[in-house]
């Protein structure tokens, strides 16, 4: 007797909500749920936590390889490079927030006594009690509470603490040990410029930017990848694209935001988009709200 065949099991539908408390504009909330889609390497200029809800995930951190299962927390340094994929294809859940680097060096570091710079000595941490800790201030930041902002500082201190996750850097070294000085501009110039510019062509920059370091562009392109982790196309692409999506939290039009940072074509600016965010430009408006969504 024949067995019929099994119609294996649909995937399961991933879900991604961006909470942006108007409050509280210095954070964004990203919650991932059920995705197994990878992420391109790129950089935030926010300091970035994330909450392990389901799964795990193994990112990469300037060509170092960490694992996060279910329960555990992740920190990434502003500026440095990184990319992130699923455990085994499985899906995982997350929520991840990032943090403004002025707030978070003003609040976090400075009573730390870890500036003028700082890097990411512990990337991933195990606590359980701080994880429901952190659950809870992300949760307040997304409800909007009036006392959101102390109960995250009073989190990270203890954090801190514990493990010691933020180490000093030397005064010459920043953006966690990027920049190598007298080879390329720093990436954090380079970000703070980009943050303020419209309208930029998508690749006039890389050759500007090596004529005015001397150097052909392919040379330039190497010695900026070995300083900063990335080829300067993609520098140029998170850049692009982080200003992007802060334009379109604003409450700009996709095409509104597109061009103003220098995509002509919408269909490239959306798979770049895809490819660097892993959501679509209408996905990330769709997705905004201030709900605070946790696995079923």
């Amino acid at each position: 007797m024949k067995t019929p065949l099994q119609t294996p099991p649909a995937p399961p539908v991933a879900r991604q909500t961006f909470c942006a408390p108007a409050s509280f504009p210095f954070v964004e909330v990203r919650t991932t749920l059920a995705s197994t889609r990878p992420y391109a390497e790129h950089v935030h200029s926010a300091f970035s936590l994330g909450l392990i809800l389901e799964g795990g995930t193994r990112f990469s951190l300037r060509g170092s390889l960490h694992e996060a299962q279910a329960g555990d927390m992740a920190l990434i340094a502003p500026g440095m490079p990184h990319s992130c994929n699923p455990l085994e294809g499985k899906p995982r859940g997350y929520h991840m927030a990032y943090f403004e680097p002025i707030w978070f060096m003003r609040r976090i570091c400075r009573p730390l006594g870890l500036l003028p710079a700082y890097a990411v000595a512990t990337p991933v941490v195990r606590d359980a009690a701080l994880f429901a800790e952190a659950l809870a201030a992300l949760r307040a930041f997304c409800d909007e509470k009036a006392d959101a902002e102390e109960l995250f500082v009073a989190f990270f201190t203890r954090l801190q603490t514990a493990h010691a996750c933020l180490v000093a850097a030397p005064a010459a070294i920043s953006d966690g040990g990027l920049t190598r000085r007298g080879v390329c501009p720093s990436p954090a110039r380079l970000l703070r410029a980009f943050r303020s510019a419209e309208g930029l062509p998508e690749r006039a920059p890389v050759t500007t930017l090596a004529r005015k370091a001397g150097l052909r562009r392919e040379s330039f392109s190497r010695a900026f990848r070995r300083a900063a982790g990335l080829p300067p196309e993609a520098w140029l692409h998170s850049l692009r694209l982080e200003k992007a999506r802060a334009l379109l939290r604003q409450g700009k039009s996709i095409t509104e935001a597109a061009l103003a940072v220098g995509y002509a074509d919408q269909s490239h600016f959306h798979r770049m988009f895809v490819k660097f965010f892993s959501v679509t430009p209408g996905g990330y408006q769709r997705g905004r709200s201030h709900s605070f969504k946790t696995p079923r």
